[in-house]
């Protein structure tokens, strides 16, 4: 894992997908990515919950700012899926979402 300290979240290495701590464990135990022993989980989610100011809920990592479009990409995350389907329900403005 890495942490982005501009972004307050960690980064699986390996899969290039940012998570939640609580979620650490679960993402390590996943028997088809890294099936980790459970006493290695637990080492590395005590590490990870020693950093401070990490997001640790889903509402703040729903308030977590995203670098302008502009920007080069974080290296250590995947880039963005471009073959997904966009929601086209219409927002308050009239806009799709």
């Amino acid at each position: 894992f890495v942490y982005l300290l501009e972004h307050k979240v960690v980064v699986c290495i390996k899969c290039k997908h940012a998570m939640l701590p609580s979620n650490v464990d679960t993402h390590l135990r996943d028997e088809n990515t890294h099936n980790m022993p459970k006493e290695s989980r637990g080492l590395v989610v005590q590490e990870i919950q020693k950093i401070q100011g990490l997001i640790t809920s889903k509402a703040d990592l729903n308030r977590l700012v995203f670098p302008p479009v502009g920007n080069p990409p974080i290296p250590v995350l995947q880039e963005p899926r471009t073959n997904g389907k966009k929601c086209q329900l219409p927002s308050k403005a009239g806009k799709p979402c």
